[in-house]
């Protein structure tokens, strides 16, 4: 197999991350040569650099890729933060939405002319809702799911058990 010629634009590059620290093994890597064919050229055209200009180079490279690094994580904790932003403000309407649910609830419970049915499927649909929005704000919040019930959930408790109690314990 006869060898091919490395276009002079492909040493140029070559030549060009070597003066940037790139280590010849890589080099042959990513251009597709030996590294036998680096080192022969290397030292043709003597190449060699004071290994100063090399770690000043090496150093300005790392400076760069940092600050590119940190503008990242610096736009993609801004994104967060109005992710989780809107997330609590749709949590507070939803909350605010089933404090008046359960308030009407509370007072179709205490309507003798409301079937037991209707208030039981109402309780639980605010139970399901509730019980959503709970696990999201501790999700969204950073707070621990196994705290302490909240007074919602103990009042779907009461009155789950008044309505166990007319159905006669059904």
């Amino acid at each position: 197999m006869a060898r091919q010629k490395i276009p002079e634009k492909v040493w140029e590059m070559v030549r060009r991350d070597w003066a940037n620290g790139v280590p010849v093994k890589t080099l042959a890597d990513v251009y597709g040569m030996s590294e036998q064919t680096v080192w022969n050229r290397k030292t043709k055209e003597q190449w060699d650099l004071p290994i100063t200009q090399v770690k000043a180079s090496i150093q300005e490279a790392k400076e760069a890729a940092e600050g590119r690094v940190i503008a990242v994580i610096e736009e993609t904790e801004q994104s967060m933060r109005g992710v989780l932003e809107r997330h609590k403000g749709i949590s507070h309407r939803i909350a605010g939405l089933l404090d008046q649910t359960v308030t009407r609830i509370e007072e179709m419970a205490n309507d003798p002319e409301v079937a037991p049915q209707k208030v039981l499927q109402a309780l639980k649909v605010a139970g399901d809702v509730a019980s959503n929005l709970q696990k999201n704000e501790r999700r969204s919040w950073g707070m621990d799911e196994k705290q302490g019930a909240s007074s919602l959930e103990d009042f779907l408790d009461k009155q789950e058990g008044k309505l166990s109690v007319i159905n006669g314990g059904k």
